[in-house]
């Protein structure tokens, strides 16, 4: 039975690619009452870290139901493992390459299944030529299935031994200290840590309130004290601003970040609690 889940899309693709809309064509084919959402085809090329990172940005701002699929594979048709993971409120569905790292730390117990084919045939137009475009020929009729209903271990077998993970840069923090690294940058130039109002309160206590008082640094360039929105200081500032996502991002005051900085993920981004008065 079709019960026409959402299926939401994230891929390294491009949105002027006809790998795109064919990958939608098939889930629209095989799950006609979906809803086919394109979060993003944006992830530069082969960049698991940042497709795990902007999937633990949006994924829970979707309904329960949801399915993700979800196809950065620089490995594809190598010997990972093409996965549908179910969470308990919502199902992934991409490569077992590290994508799911940040989902699956968050959401804690989930279950996997490893897809097999012969069970996708009557989700899919038609059988595959090549082992070079998964997303089409095995992610798309999963999330299909899934969106019309059908349970994971109907399609695949259960995965016992875990998920593939990635070493992600991990926020740090101490009494009076916070630092993370860029892991995004976004259509503005806006450089996106994962340092979050939590990290904040946690280093800072009840000073997290007070922006003037902590002081950012980003490598060897001193950005102030934090700002809670970009027109804080005057056009062209460098600043760091904790954003509508709750994260600290490195931004400039009317321009681009990132071509004023260059992309600084390899820099500690520090935040620190300035002594009053100093």
């Amino acid at each position: 039975m079709d019960v026409g889940r959402t299926v939401a899309i994230i891929s390294d693709f491009g949105a002027e690619s006809f790998y795109t809309g064919v990958m939608r064509s098939v889930v629209m084919h095989a799950a006609p009452k979906s809803r086919v959402v394109d979060v993003t085809h944006g992830i530069p090329a082969h960049d698991i870290a940042e497709g795990s990172f902007v999937l633990d940005t949006v994924f829970d701002y979707f309904p329960a139901g949801t399915v993700f699929l979800v196809v950065v594979d620089p490995g594809v048709g190598g010997t990972r493992r093409n996965l549908v993971v179910e969470t308990g409120e919502r199902f992934f569905v991409g490569p077992d390459n590290g994508l799911l790292t940040e989902v699956a730390e968050r959401v804690g117990r989930c279950r996997a299944y490893r897809i097999d084919p012969a069970a996708l045939e009557r989700f899919s137009a038609r059988r595959p030529l090549g082992s070079t475009f998964l997303g089409r020929d095995v992610f798309a009729p999963a999330a299909a299935a899934i969106a019309t209903g059908a349970d994971p271990a109907a399609i695949g077998h259960p995965v016992e031994d875990g998920l593939a993970t990635l070493a992600i840069p991990r926020v740090t923090v101490g009494p009076g200290r916070v630092s993370g690294r860029v892991r995004h940058v976004d259509v503005f130039g806006n450089m996106l840590t994962r340092i979050s109002c939590a990290d904040l309160d946690r280093a800072f206590g009840k000073s997290a309130s007070a922006f003037d008082r902590i002081r950012a640094t980003v490598g060897a360039h001193d950005l102030g004290t934090l700002c809670r929105f970009y027109g804080a200081r005057p056009a062209g500032t460098m600043i760091a601003v904790v954003n509508s996502w709750g994260l600290v991002e490195i931004s400039v005051t009317g321009g681009r970040a990132v071509d004023r900085f260059g992309d600084r993920r390899r820099d500690e981004v520090i935040l620190e609690l300035r002594a009053e008065g100093a």
